[in-house]
């Protein structure tokens, strides 16, 4: 009876000693298991390459009150240079194609020369809508 419990407590023993060998290896990632593991470190990743985006130049011009044609804005900072050479009052909204208003970019009476720099919320087409002008205006965009 004594070999009996002794047999099953070396059998016993393997049994823990093969967990603590193997199976805590398991646990930590390091027993025989197939395991698929995903790691990146700052050297091996290359670095964005930046996109250059051309410039976008609008230039537009009348003499009178205007909504005018559509033309394409991207998300970020647009400048609006401006000129008006009337002497009434002197409006200039920009608008998105919904006729949602973005920004007011001047209201002036009499001649005026300005620009307004304007957070263009997100690419599309917008459109300026000219009101009370009543004399040679231009408005030039860049972006």
């Amino acid at each position: 009876m004594q070999s009996t419990k002794n047999n099953k407590r070396k059998k016993l023993l393997i049994v823990l000693s093969y967990f603590v060998v193997f199976g805590f290896g398991i646990i930590a990632g390091t027993g025989n298991q197939n395991s698929v593991s995903s790691t990146t470190s700052s050297s091996d990743v290359a670095p964005a390459a930046e996109v250059k985006q051309e410039p976008i130049n609008v230039a537009l011009s009348g003499s009178s009150n205007t909504a005018t044609e559509p033309f394409k804005l991207r998300a970020g900072l647009a400048t609006f240079k401006m000129h008006y050479g009337g002497n009434s009052n002197f409006i200039v909204r920009l608008l998105d194609t919904k006729g949602n208003d973005i920004e007011g970019l001047v209201n002036e009476i009499g001649s005026f020369d300005g620009s307004k720099a304007v957070q263009i919320p997100r690419e599309g087409e917008y459109v300026l809508n000219l009101e009370h002008a009543m004399g040679d205006w231009t408005v030039n965009i860049t972006q």
